[in-house]
């Protein structure tokens, strides 16, 4: 297999990895968020932190794959190299920002809607 063959298949096996954490996201959103309690008017919602944390983490993880491609190596932290760069750091501190942003705004929307 030659030199191009093998980033391609990588580049390929990454974005597939990306639309298939992108549609997890979807499902977990689903799943987890309150969204067609919202829309039916329910008297009494509920959720849970944690999926709206497992939405958050797949829907930036699947993104990442998806644009990166096979460069998205780079952010990942894998069990070979223990060893966190600056650019994981900062990759997973995007990640519980974005965790913590869907949280306070899932929170507001409900506020708002009159779920207090």
């Amino acid at each position: 297999m030659t030199w191009l063959e093998q980033t391609l298949e990588s580049r390929l096996k990454s974005r597939l990895l990306g639309v298939a954490a992108l549609g997890l996201s979807a499902l977990s959103g689903w799943f987890f968020l309150p969204i067609d309690e919202m829309l039916a008017g329910a008297e009494r919602i509920t959720y849970s932190t944690r999926g709206i944390a497992l939405t958050s983490v797949l829907l930036f993880y699947g993104l990442l794959l998806l644009v990166a491609g096979r460069h998205s190596t780079l952010f990942i932290v894998t069990r070979e190299n223990q060893k966190m760069t600056w650019l994981q750091k900062l990759t997973t501190a995007v990640a519980v920002v974005l965790c913590v942003a869907t949280y306070i705004g899932l929170e507001s929307l409900l506020e708002t809607l009159g779920y207090a």
